[in-house]
């Protein structure tokens, strides 16, 4: 097996985005992915905090309106968008600064604290930030049209991403979110059809934790959108990615950030079967993920398969658990 240490990850230099470049910036990303055959976006949304706490355990209604209140009352900051081309390689890392008023705009002060931490420039927000009418009214002319063109060969990857769509629903749709959840997951499918939610996958541990499990190293600072998007694309192609061909991946993936399993937003249809880019069905199981990693505590979608691992130890190499894996996913769609 190969080792992880060995990946290469060159450095990448996020292109800030303020109002006076937004328009350039937005053209050159949707230029940019309609340039490509294929490819792989993750994206991370920074936001001022929690008003309302969500309960462990809790039915998935009453944490979708916790979500809803949270969202309905805040505002986002930064949205981070890296971008993949077929092979893996990171071909664009942007950092959209949105406008942001610490004096109109509600916030938590630890949420401050630490975004000012982070590196963000609150004075800049107020001033550079671009105004969210101007966002809605120019990702609807021009990124939204190319995605929509580009669905059956985009997958779109968060971590924890729920408040990530959620504050990109209320970016591009008005102030309010819709009531239930099930209106909710209905526009998530309408814009993010392929998409896939690390956190199904690998539900216990931070992105900055997982990562250096992974031997991801992380460039720029933890919460900055662009760097968080960024350690997110390379977690995606590092855990569940070989040779062009993704593994362990939800037909639409959870929209899941707030310790509810793969059933909040619709019942869990098992893994599908491995995709590649380009959508066809990949036909070997060999070689994915080349780490090993401990059973406990994994996801339910392979929970029955390492039952049946548990006589050869505790530990097990990734590529058989991804063996067994990709068995669930034919079973579950044979």
């Amino acid at each position: 097996m190969s080792n992880l240490s060995s990946r290469s990850f060159p450095e990448c230099q996020a292109t800030e985005v303020w109002a006076p470049n937004f328009d350039e910036e937005l053209w050159n990303l949707t230029n940019l992915i309609q340039g490509l055959g294929a490819c792989v976006i993750a994206f991370d949304v920074e936001f001022p905090g929690f008003f309302v706490d969500s309960l462990r355990g809790a039915p998935r209604d009453r944490q979708y309106q916790t979500l809803r209140s949270n969202v309905n009352l805040l505002s986002p900051i930064q949205i981070g968008i890296a971008v993949a081309n077929h092979e893996g390689a990171v071909v664009g890392l942007w950092g959209f600064n949105l406008h942001f008023d610490l004096l109109s705009d509600l916030h938590t002060g630890s949420a401050v604290a630490l975004l000012n931490d982070a590196g963000l420039d609150f004075a800049c927000h107020r001033c550079s930030g671009v105004r969210h009418a101007i966002f809605r009214r120019r990702f609807a002319e021009l990124f939204l049209p190319m995605l929509d063109a580009a669905k059956p060969r985009c997958q779109i990857v968060t971590f924890a991403g729920a408040y990530d769509y959620a504050y990109l629903i209320k970016l591009l749709h008005g102030p309010s979110l819709p009531e239930t959840v099930d209106g909710f997951v209905s526009l998530v499918d309408g814009l993010f059809p392929c998409r896939c939610e690390l956190r199904d996958g690998l539900p216990y541990g931070s992105l900055g934790s997982l990562a250096s499990e992974f031997g991801v190293p992380r460039s720029g600072r933890a919460h900055c959108a662009a760097s968080d998007a960024l350690l997110t694309l390379r977690l995606y192609h590092a855990a569940f990615v070989t040779d062009g061909c993704a593994a362990l991946l939800a037909p639409h993936g959870c929209v899941d950030s707030f310790q509810i399993s793969s059933t909040m937003f619709r019942h869990p249809p098992g893994l599908s079967v491995a995709m590649p880019y380009g959508g066809l069905a990949c036909g070997s199981a060999s070689g994915l993920v080349p780490a090993e990693r401990n059973i406990s505590g994994r996801s339910w979608a392979m929970q029955a398969r390492w039952e049946a691992c548990r006589g050869i130890g505790k530990v097990v190499p990734t590529h058989l658990w991804c063996v067994a894996a990709r068995e669930a996913a034919f079973a579950c769609v044979g």
